[in-house]
């Protein structure tokens, strides 16, 4: 028997084959080894975050929109950005221009720009209105007192400046300071006095003053009922800032969520930039929004200096191992730029940043009236009925043929 050999192909490189492919095919392979020999492609951020962007979370108020800006950074909505007012689904038409915010996304901390996965408003007050003082300037919402800074938008629901009074059912978008005081950066009217539905739905950021027997407790002089699920947790001590929201019911908040008094920024390592009033801690230290602010490596009680209590300022910073926000650099508030934004606008209270955000205008779709179309008036034609004669018919006269009987030979027989 035979052996053969098998025959062997010589390697040779890929551009001295003859390969079977066409022009384009070759160009786009000799294109790829090009761009491999060049080095490695960057799968780094791009403008807004992009691939290998870093976490981040903003909180503050929005100044303006081409998407939306918060703390100077413009974070840019996608078609599956989600959108709550309160834990509600939303829209993005419920976004405004003071709207106190946590939005959590994507972005690369060298840039001004990012891309937002959630996008929260967090109202630390819905409710009822107290009492109106110092021309409009002051609120008592809840048994909260709420400071109205020069240029702060106080809206209806057609988005046009309103004068409140008690008894008003509002949404306050604030920061607290350093004394307890809310700072608002809007209010907006959700019921006049006089049509609050019974069981509205309620919120109520605060210090818990007292804690009695069945589930109820005081934040402030606000009796808030514990139910549900917010029933079975423990109760907070006095002292404590818890976040509660429910339903309201003769003059009582009937708790269903319970929660501390602190927006959730995210775990450790994530980047923050956090707007807010820095406030004096009975342990030692400073905090802002109920997060502890200490410089990086900081010891328990340790807070950043030289920070006044009457002002608010940006912190940013990653949040450390023990959920305090690690601080790398703290500025005071300051206006975007905003795409086709005039000049203008004055300052936001303490926050030291002005309010010359871009308002999206609240557009009225025109009422078309139908018009009124005339029937015309159809008349029936008279038709006659066709009268019929019957003919008459005339039975003709048929002679019956009488028949005649045949005539039959006589035959004569043979042999007769």
């Amino acid at each position: 028997m035979v052996h053969h050999r098998p025959r062997t192909r010589e390697r040779c490189p890929l551009w001295a084959r003859r390969a079977r492919a066409s022009t384009p095919l070759r160009t786009l392979l000799l294109g790829l080894l090009l761009t491999l020999a060049a080095g490695p492609i960057s799968m780094g951020a791009t403008d807004g975050g992009g691939i290998g962007g870093t976490g981040i979370t903003g909180f503050g108020p929005i100044q303006g929109f081409g998407s939306i800006f918060v703390n100077a950074r413009e974070y840019f909505l996608r078609a599956d950005t989600r959108i709550t007012v309160d834990g509600r689904a939303a829209g993005r038409r419920a976004l405004h221009v003071g709207d106190m915010v946590v939005v959590r996304g994507t972005a690369d901390p060298a840039r001004t720009t990012g891309w937002a996965d959630v996008v929260q408003v967090r109202h630390p007050l819905v409710g009822r209105v107290d009492a109106v003082s110092a021309g409009g300037a002051h609120l008592t919402v809840l048994g909260q007192g709420v400071r109205i800074p020069a240029g702060v938008p106080v809206v209806g629901g057609d988005g046009h400046t309103v004068a409140l009074h008690a008894g008003d059912w509002v949404a306050v978008s604030a920061l607290a300071n350093a004394r307890d005081e809310w700072i608002a950066t809007r209010v907006a009217l959700r019921y006049p006095a006089g049509s609050v539905p019974a069981g509205v739905p309620a919120v109520i950021e605060g210090r818990v003053a007292s804690v009695g027997p069945n589930g109820v407790l005081r934040i402030g002089t606000q009796a808030v009922r514990l139910e549900g699920a917010a029933a079975h947790k423990s109760a907070p001590a006095p002292g404590a800032r818890i976040r509660v929201v429910g339903r309201y019911r003769d003059g009582v908040i009937l708790a269903s969520r319970l929660a501390p008094a602190r927006p959730a920024l995210g775990g450790p390592g994530r980047y923050v930039e956090m707007e807010g009033y820095a406030v004096p801690r009975a342990a030692g230290g400073l905090h802002s929004n109920g997060i502890l602010l200490r410089p990086p490596g900081g010891k328990e009680g340790a807070g950043p200096t030289g920070i006044r209590a009457d002002r608010a300022l940006v912190f940013t910073g990653r949040i450390g191992p023990d959920g305090s926000l690690e601080i790398e650099r703290m500025e005071p508030p300051h206006a975007p730029e905003l795409p086709h934004a005039g000049a203008g606008g004055g300052e936001r209270g303490f926050g030291g940043h002005g309010t010359h955000g871009i308002e999206r205008p609240e557009l009225e779709r025109p009422r078309i009236e139908r018009p009124e179309l005339e029937q015309p008036r159809i008349e029936r034609p008279e038709i006659g009925r066709p009268r019929i004669e019957r003919p008459e018919i005339v039975r003709p006269e048929i002679e019956i043929p009488q028949a005649q009987r045949p005539e039959i030979p006589e035959v004569e027989m043979p042999g007769h």
